[in-house]
């Protein structure tokens, strides 16, 4: 179970399938965000494509993914309706920081590494 609190932003699709938007959860420098749903589960997604394609969920829309997401999975939501841009700014450089640390052991590794 996550001992921090993680934000999400319960959107629904014109077919009626319900996606948790995770906006600080960034996965890659182009800003892509963690999402969940029902099928598929865990993967990366768009905020902002998928504010376009979609509206708010009720909370009788989303209590079923949001019990899943409480109980199966183990998160500790705070709910929102939007992102901050300023906060998802603040992911989006901690998120490349962490890949620039990353990248510079792995090259150190390789230099290390003999031939």
């Amino acid at each position: 179970m996550l001992k921090h609190t993680i934000d999400v932003v319960f959107r629904k699709y014109k077919k009626g399938d319900i996606i948790a938007l995770f906006p600080y959860e960034i996965q890659k420098v182009n800003g892509n965000c963690l999402c969940y749903q029902h099928i598929g589960q865990h993967g990366e997604a768009d905020y902002s494509n998928c504010i376009a394609m979609t509206v708010p969920a009720t909370p009788t829309e989303y209590s079923t993914l949001r019990m899943e997401l409480t109980n199966q999975i183990g998160y500790n939501m705070t709910i929102t309706k939007k992102r901050n841009s300023t906060i998802h700014y603040v992911a989006v450089m901690h998120f490349i920081d962490k890949m620039r640390l990353i990248n510079s052991i792995h090259n150190k590794k390789k230099e290390s590494t003999p031939c």
